[in-house]
């Protein structure tokens, strides 16, 4: 498994970190899976805390047409990985989107169980 990330969502990290909202900043990642890839087309920013969205996640993907492929956010809590790690987002990605003076370091990770929740680091292409 990897990840490709459009120029468009690698652009919206970046002006999230350039602007200083990035270490808010949290939400949905847009796109789609084909074979082993999950292509992440685009961010919803939500500025919330994502544990607190996690409740409407459901309200949201329909919204988005069931776009939603995983989550963003830039300093994971464990109360908000407690609510990530569930079963509805088993084969989804978390993307740590970390601010650096330049470009923000993006790590992804394909939420998985085995027993426990996992995250399992995946390359980004």
């Amino acid at each position: 498994m990897d990840v490709t990330i459009s120029r468009e969502a690698r652009e919206s990290f970046s002006i999230l970190n350039i602007s200083g909202s990035l270490p808010q900043a949290s939400g949905f990642l847009l796109g789609h899976k084909r074979g082993h890839r999950f292509y992440i087309e685009k961010i919803l920013n939500t500025g919330k805390d994502l544990s607190s969205l996690i409740s409407r996640f459901y309200e949201v993907d329909r919204l988005c047409d069931g776009l939603i492929v995983g989550f963003f956010t830039s300093l994971p809590d464990q109360n908000t990985l407690n609510k990530v790690l569930a079963p509805f987002s088993c084969g989804m990605l978390l993307v740590k989107v970390i601010p650096q003076e330049k470009k923000p370091a993006i790590e992804a990770y394909m939420i998985d169980y085995e027993g426990e929740f996992i995250l399992t680091p995946l390359p980004i292409k």
